[in-house]
């Protein structure tokens, strides 16, 4: 599963991430790679975090 950000928003929202979810992730240059898969339970968390700081990202399973 592969998160694309913005150029100059990735190290924000990768530090929100692992602050508040604890999801281990591997980042090459706009790309949050994820280590694990992640469920819909999971999914849900990410997608209520990222919204609620209102970054535009996409997400790629």
């Amino acid at each position: 599963m592969t998160l694309i950000t913005n150029k100059y928003q990735t190290q924000l929202i990768s530090s929100l991430i692992i602050n508040n979810l604890h999801y281990n992730f591997i980042i090459l240059n706009n790309k949050l790679i994820f280590t694990h898969s992640l469920n819909n339970n999971q999914l849900k968390d990410l997608h209520k975090l990222l919204k609620k700081s209102y970054y535009k990202y996409k997400l790629i399973k």
